[in-house]
């Protein structure tokens, strides 16, 4: 889903964003679960078959497949690590993309 923020910083209403329920849904295993994004705005969300990235509009851009039900992700090391948790293993993969990576002090 994806809520406005208005001028008084309340949401406003609701727009689907992406149906994961769709032939995506009924090829592979999981549903949308973590998520995180990178610089440019876009979206890479666990869901069935791995990592699918959106933009920010909510087109598909592609998927990072997996073999197995993809539970969470996020930006590790340089930024332009992803990290992806899964049933039984821990991914991890460089992309050309960069993230936004949280650095303690």
């Amino acid at each position: 889903m994806s809520y406005p923020v208005l001028d008084d910083l309340t949401l406003g209403d609701a727009a689907v964003l992406f149906d994961a329920t769709g032939p995506i849904s009924s090829t592979y295993n999981g549903t949308l679960d973590g998520l995180t994004l990178d610089r440019a705005g876009n979206i890479y969300a666990t869901g069935p078959g791995g990592v699918l990235v959106f933009n920010a509009q909510g087109k598909h851009l592609g998927t990072i497949e997996l073999n197995e039900v993809a539970a969470n992700v996020g930006w590790g090391d340089d930024g332009k690590t992803l990290y992806i948790t899964a049933s039984t293993s821990l991914y991890r993969i460089k992309l050309t993309a960069e993230g936004l990576v949280y650095r303690a002090n």
